[in-house]
């Protein structure tokens, strides 16, 4: 018998209005604007955390965050894939709370573990780095400890909601929680603190929005489901998240290493300049895959409800969607690095630039692959996907460490752009392959997206590599100008093509004469 948690037992549950999924647009714009809003909050507090730590220091985070983040894989995928559990589980409350249990106790092992390997490992850490004492990396090491233990319980908290479609809940209290984060990061650099206080005082804003999105979530379910898991179903579940969880470690891979790589051949000055533009790329990139943010779970209901015939359907006009939406912030980014940098910091760090272009470049084309990953996903088959990610991976390896050494950081930029294009469009064939989708249904939903975004974004790239603006006053002015006709070339072309998603598309007023 299920064992439920509930909000009250005096109180009954919501009404059933309430319990109803939610569209895949609001459920993408909910999941959108909590993810957009954190990567916001984290560029406001960045200049500030800068200059307050110093450019090291502020390394030397970035460099423990990345570590905690590989080692975190150790909970096998059971956060991050229980959400598409409860959406192919829906009905069934009793099961669905059987994987729950999987996953908090995954989460509860992961925490113990990094705890114990964290104490340890903090004085070879500190002396490998040589800008930081012993006492003050273990603050760091388990702050950053709680930090990811807090991302993961997040995850396990919102799959409920997530997978039965109700994602506006779960993103309502992310979004408070970023907040709260923003808060604590920034007023305590303010206060005057340094890396060790402000890793305490972000370990502590992580708890308090756990905390806070847990309240959110069980008012607005009236209850999360538990219940003791047989073996069968735990050997199951975690086949399934393990290699999802090898598509993560993958990402880690392509996305990571370079700063780990960097921080101890180069040091942390570097790393810290590094991630910087990472972070930019990383944010464009995430806003090219909002789109998609979504797209898992609602496949997943399709094709429970409809079979494979309609996901193939749907496929086209998704990607489609994908495509419009992802491009521009990407492109956008890349026409306006150097405005872009001096307008957000002020003071641009050796080479970023160059950074930010190259990695924006490699996160291109992947920005509209996540319809096929979620159909892959949908279809319970993330091992197809993440042998794609493997190969990725292993070539940005190879061919980093053989341009490195003859090109330096570009040796290892042009290694990281090649591997993630060519891994990109790998997994595009090897899913279409897979579930006999059209490859023209891929090429007819981004090939002409891209083609007019890469024209619109010239004049853009002109103005801004030009070296005629200068000032921070002026590049925020001229990033703000520039930004906004791109985008509404953008969005005049999507119009007036038909590509706008309907529910849009008719609330837009007459954009037609924006188009070029």
């Amino acid at each position: 018998m299920a064992d439920v948690l509930t909000a009250s037992p005096q109180r009954p549950n919501p009404a059933e209005r309430n319990r109803r999924p939610v569209s895949l647009a609001r459920n993408t714009v909910w999941q959108s604007f909590s993810r957009l809003l954190s990567y916001v909050l984290s560029f406001a507090s960045a200049p500030v955390i800068v200059a307050g730590m110093g450019l090291t220091q502020f390394g030397v985070w970035a460099l423990t965050g990345a570590l905690v983040q590989y080692a975190a894989l150790l909970d096998l995928g059971a956060g991050v894939s229980l959400a598409r559990y409860i959406a192919a589980h829906q009905e069934d409350d009793t099961r669905c709370g059987q994987y729950m249990a999987i996953a908090w106790l995954a989460v509860g092992a992961v925490g113990i573990v990094l705890t114990l390997v964290a104490l340890p490992a903090a004085a070879p850490l500190s002396r490998a780095l040589g800008v930081i004492p012993a006492g003050d990396m273990r603050v760091v090491l388990l702050s950053s400890v709680v930090l990811i233990c807090a991302s993961m319980l997040t995850s396990v908290i919102t799959a409920f909601p997530v997978g039965n479609r109700r994602m506006v809940a779960p993103n309502v209290g992310i979004a408070i929680g970023a907040v709260i984060n923003f808060i604590a990061s920034v007023g305590s650099i303010e206060l005057g603190a340094k890396l060790p206080g402000y890793a305490l005082a972000n370990a502590g804003a992580g708890v308090l929005s756990v905390l806070v999105i847990a309240v959110i979530v069980v008012r607005a379910e009236g209850r999360l489901p538990f219940a003791r898991p047989t073996l069968g179903q735990a050997r199951t579940f975690l086949a399934y998240s393990t290699k999802n969880q090898i598509v993560r470690l993958m990402d880690l891979v392509n996305y990571q290493t370079d700063k780990i790589v960097i921080a101890f051949t180069v040091g942390p000055t570097a790393a810290g300049a590094y991630e910087l533009a990472n972070r930019v790329a990383i944010a464009v990139r995430q806003v090219g895959v909002y789109a998609t943010s979504a797209i898992d779970i609602e496949l997943t209901s399709l094709l429970r409800e409809a079979g494979l015939r309609a996901v193939r359907t749907r496929y086209r006009r998704y990607t489609e969607i994908t495509a419009i939406v992802g491009f521009p912030p990407v492109l956008l980014a890349m026409a306006t690095a150097p405005l872009l940098l001096r307008a957000w910091l002020s003071h641009t760090p050796t080479n970023s630039e160059s950074v930010l272009l190259a990695l924006c470049g490699a996160y291109l084309i992947a920005v509209s692959t996540g319809v096929g990953y979620g159909v892959a996903v949908a279809a319970g088959e993330p091992g197809l996907v993440a042998r794609t990610s493997v190969g990725t991976a292993i070539a940005n390896l190879v061919l980093t460490a053989g341009l490195a050494p003859l090109f330096g950081i570009w040796g290892v930029l042009a290694g990281t752009v090649v591997a993630l294009t060519c891994g990109a469009l790998a997994q595009v064939v090897y899913v279409h392959r897979r579930y006999g989708l059209p490859r023209a249904s891929y090429l007819d939903a981004v090939g002409p997206a891209l083609g007019h975004y890469v024209l619109y974004a010239l004049p853009a790239a002109a103005v801004s590599y030009s070296g005629m603006i200068h000032g921070r006053a002026a590049a925020i002015v001229a990033l703000l100008a520039l930004a906004v006709g791109y985008l509404l070339a953008c969005l005049g072309w999507a119009w007036r093509s038909g590509r706008l998603p309907s529910a849009v598309a008719q609330r837009m007023p007459r954009l037609g004469r924006f188009a070029p």
